[in-house]
């Protein structure tokens, strides 16, 4: 358009999920009701040319917190030539192909049970950075690789296990995923790596563990046929 006014209209959201449980069985203590989970508010604007703002508050629980707040600047230029996008602030960690989507987007009510159990029972989320980078391949290559402060970290004087990585302070990522045509459809493959090397240790925890240091490692793919879709 040749000026700069979008810049100043940031696009706003109001996102409510409910809930409903209809079920015979009368030990579950909200069976044949409608229960009101969450309410997201998200704000999103570029901020720059090139960077942009995205905002999530989550009101939940009779509480309200910020859920996401970063800034993402793109097509930065790394020793001159090899454009990477750098996001700071709190974000959901680039860790599998599910750990940054909302609730709302979720192909199921709850999370699946792995996720929950193995990683955090809503996402992997911290405050720091990661920078991401897209090779220049004939099919889609990207590597993201990032480094956080646990948003909820878990200390050793937790008395009950929440499931999840029980990541006690700071920890890295890692992920490098493909996706390629094939026929009428589309493959996807990824590998992720999490480590929390902090000296604490959580009394709780299902985590795989060297010396002090805390472990994820995944595989996750899909593929899509057409307009239909699938994976894992």
């Amino acid at each position: 358009t040749g000026n700069n006014h979008y810049l100043l209209l940031p696009d706003i959201s109001f996102i409510g999920t409910q809930t409903g449980l209809f079920t015979r069985d009368k030990s579950q203590p909200d069976r044949n009701k409608f229960l009101f989970r969450e309410g997201e508010l998200a704000v999103q604007s570029f901020v720059y040319p090139g960077i942009k703002q995205d905002a999530f508050v989550v009101f939940a629980n009779d509480e309200v917190t910020v859920e996401e707040a970063y800034l993402t600047a793109q097509q930065l230029k790394v020793l001159g030539k090899y454009p990477v996008s750098l996001t700071l602030g709190r974000r959901k960690a680039p860790f599998g192909r599910t750990n940054q989507l909302h609730p709302h987007s979720w192909q199921a009510v709850d999370n699946p049970a792995a996720l929950r159990n193995l990683v955090d029972p809503e996402s992997l989320t911290g405050d720091g950075a990661y920078v991401s980078y897209l090779f220049p391949t004939k099919f889609f290559l990207q590597l993201d690789a990032g480094y956080f402060g646990a948003a909820n970290p878990t200390t050793s004087t937790d008395t009950v296990p929440e499931g999840g990585a029980a990541f006690a302070d700071t920890f890295s990522t890692v992920r490098l995923w493909a996706g390629q045509h094939v026929g009428g459809g589309e493959l996807e493959l990824g590998g992720r790596f999490a480590v929390d090397r902090t000296p604490s240790e959580p009394a709780f925890t299902v985590a795989r563990r060297t010396g002090r240091a805390t472990e994820r490692r995944g595989v996750d793919d899909r593929a899509r046929k057409g307009s239909g879709a699938g994976g894992t």
